[in-house]
């Protein structure tokens, strides 16, 4: 298809499972599925290809799986087909969005097999175009498309990612959960308070 320059997506080369893990016991989900993914960075400009080699353990990005419209031409030789694009109508009019599935980072490798996770090896420069991203998949949704034979990790065609900013709600939903499912001392009077209900005022000494 026709590579489309854009900061926030990029076209998804591969995507490999390379790990099911078997499920702890009483649960029926996998405890772990990894896969890895190739993306080619050599299309994109200096300030998104910068903010695509700063990917780190633990930042969240989106599989996103994209039904195209016909072709408007044979692929050439050594080249990918071209999808029909209409820039004056809407872009979810033309392409319909199939699935669309969470992963976190593990690590980002370069073609040198270099490694950068962005804890403590700030020294690492990532070279080349080529980029593979280890990643966790969401198990309850893998193990859902599993036994439903869902055959949508063949079929991703785009990684998109957030601003580093904005990518904070899972480690924020995990906080929340954990602290409403441990038996810790919190007064009752900070409860609303503290999942964004109620009066702050209420906090004041």
């Amino acid at each position: 298809y026709q590579r489309r320059v854009h900061g926030m997506a990029c076209p998804l080369d591969d995507l490999a499972i390379k790990y099911v893990g078997p499920a702890d016991i009483g649960q029926i989900r996998p405890h772990d599925v990894r896969a890895q993914l190739t993306i080619d960075l050599g299309h994109l400009k200096e300030v998104p290809r910068m903010e695509w080699n700063e990917l780190r353990q633990h930042d969240v990005l989106f599989l996103v799986s994209l039904d195209a419209p016909q072709e408007t031409m044979a692929a050439l030789a050594g080249h990918s087909p071209v999808w029909a694009f209409d820039r004056e109508k809407p872009f979810l009019d033309q392409f319909k969005v199939n699935y669309v599935r969470g992963c976190e980072v593990i690590d980002v490798r370069d073609e040198r097999d270099n490694v950068f996770t962005g804890l403590g090896d700030s020294g690492v420069r990532l070279v080349g175009n080529k980029r593979f991203l280890r990643v966790h998949l969401d198990t309850a949704q893998y193990h859902a498309d599993v036994l439903s034979e869902c055959d949508c990790y063949k079929k991703m065609h785009l990684l998109v990612r957030r601003k580093p900013k904005e990518n904070n709600f899972k480690a924020v939903l995990e906080s929340i959960r954990d602290l409403m499912n441990t038996q810790c001392v919190v007064p009752e009077w900070i409860h609303d308070i503290f999942l964004g209900y109620g009066d702050p005022v209420l906090c004041v000494d």
